[in-house]
């Protein structure tokens, strides 16, 4: 029976001969064995989304696999991340817009919300193609798919526009309405009273380093330019070992009075996260010929490749009523998500210090297994801890990508850093295991600074201008016509 490989044991092999024989070819052989192997499934050479997923036509995606062999000696080892060439690209963009078209002439339920979406701004639903096909690696009936009901849980959650939205409160401004929201990012004036506590009560964070001071400008990871405005708005992200960034949820602070509440609140964080609004227009090489791509500079594109590995720390004087409340808004809110752009294709590590909570995580696990996994995505015979998309695949597999850390803080922490690679020192904790909110709640209130004094121009690179006033085009504009009078 022939043994299988994935990419890290296709990189960690290779590297073996190579420093057995460094002078001879066999490492490519053996490469080429097992890229032959897997084409089985993917057979079609002039399928060329098929083969370049698996790595059949692009000698740039063995240089990919070998250069993650420094971190393969941690447990969660596997990250799989595609080579977006020109050819792959423009051919799934190609491939989803024919998808799309097949989903709008059947008349599905979801493509009504969709429809609606492209009334509003064509220029940009077409910009978050690619981001959908990042998140399903570039699987694009999957990503038809997922584009789709994206739009169908966003009505559901913000309403259609025109005013008023499913959802959010009536104590909304005029001016802060959300009319058409299909057809625009979310803005924190769609969040009503109990979404923006729940945003502000730091629940869901991203990892940062904690020792970064707020009021000066950040060293930037050497894959994240600085930008040159808005230094404020530009924060450094901490990245386990495999380059993914690191979403914490403490379920002990969710103040939310609604599952929709926290949902909205992690919808906005996460479109922060993959578009940064204030690094719109930052030139992706890979990328740089797309039209329409909603690009939030390097890190959000960073994001949208790589992806996410999740925490959830239960550590501390957690009661059962807190467990069972934070279970069902973790389950209702992760059902929701799964509609995002976002790719969770990493482990989920849950670390608590209750055996009551290690029996409450067990139950918790065999409903989610036994149902469609919904919280992360791969591509096929891609992923972590054999945790794909593939019918065929057992809850076993998708079991694996569940772990459970039991002790202390110092303990949990010492097990995500040195089994796992994740750069726990950052997470947003005291000694005492109290949250710290002070960056969080700073990056809102520049969210909140950003979105107030800008106006966003959805146009073809969906850049934002940066205004003084908002009288500024009303006096330009009537300069302009009596000049044209005159």
């Amino acid at each position: 029976m022939n043994p299988k490989f994935d990419g890290d044991d296709e990189s960690l092999l290779s590297s073996f001969w190579e420093y057995v024989s460094p002078t001879s070819n066999t490492n490519e052989l053996f490469a080429s064995g097992i890229r032959s192997s897997r084409s089985t499934s993917n057979n079609d050479p002039h399928n060329v989304v098929a083969n370049e997923r698996t790595g059949l036509l692009d000698g740039n995606r063995t240089k990919d696999l070998r250069s993650t062999t420094t971190s393969s000696t941690f447990a969660d080892s596997n990250n799989d991340v595609i080579y977006e060439s020109s050819q792959l690209v423009q051919s799934s963009l190609d491939q989803l817009e024919r998808e799309l078209r097949i989903i709008e002439n059947n008349n599905l339920g979801s493509a009504v919300a969709y429809h609606k979406a492209c009334r509003q701004s064509y220029e940009y639903v077409q910009s978050l193609r690619i981001s959908f096909l990042r998140a399903e690696c570039f699987n694009v009936s999957k990503a038809s798919l997922r584009m789709t009901s994206f739009w169908e849980e966003k009505e559901r959650l913000f309403g259609g526009g025109g005013g008023g939205g499913g959802g959010c409160s009536s104590s909304l401004s005029d001016n802060n309405s959300n009319d058409n929201i299909l057809g625009r990012p979310i803005r924190l004036s769609d969040l009503d009273v109990d979404d923006l506590t729940a945003l502000r009560s730091g629940a869901l964070q991203l990892l940062m380093p904690q020792q970064q001071q707020q009021q000066q400008q950040p060293q930037q990871h050497q894959d994240q330019p600085t930008n040159s405005n808005n230094h404020n708005m530009k924060r450094t992200t901490t990245l386990d070992s495999h380059n993914r960034g690191v979403l914490c949820y403490f379920p002990k602070y969710d103040v939310s009075k609604t599952p929709d509440n926290m949902t909205r609140a992690w919808w906005y964080y996460v479109q922060c996260l993959l578009f940064d609004d204030d690094n719109y227009g930052d030139d992706d090489s890979n990328n740089k010929n797309i039209d329409n791509d909603f690009r939030g500079g390097r890190e959000g594109v960073h994001h949208q490749k790589h992806g996410f590995v999740v925490i959830t720390y239960h550590v501390g004087d957690v009661s059962l009523s807190e467990m069972d409340r934070s279970m069902n808004l973790n389950c209702q809110g992760l059902n929701s998500l799964k509609q995002l752009p976002i790719r969770f294709n990493g482990k989920i590590h849950y670390c608590f210090n209750d055996y009551k909570i290690r029996q409450a995580l067990n139950l918790y696990r065999i409903y989610a297994t036994t149902g469609r996994r919904y919280w992360y995505s791969s591509g096929d015979g891609g992923g972590d801890g054999g945790a794909t998309n593939n019918e065929d695949d057992s809850d076993e597999d998708e079991e694996e990508s569940w772990y459970l850390h039991d002790g202390s803080l110092i303990e949990c922490k010492y097990r995500l850093r040195v089994q796992y690679g994740i750069p726990s020192d950052d997470l947003p904790l005291t000694i005492e295991g109290e949250l710290i909110i002070s960056q969080h709640i700073e990056w809102v209130n520049q969210r909140n600074k950003l979105e107030s004094s800008t106006i966003m121009i959805l146009k073809h690179d969906l850049r934002v201008i940066n205004l003084r006033l908002i009288y500024d085009i009303v006096n330009l504009t009537t300069a302009e016509n009596n000049n044209e009078e005159q």
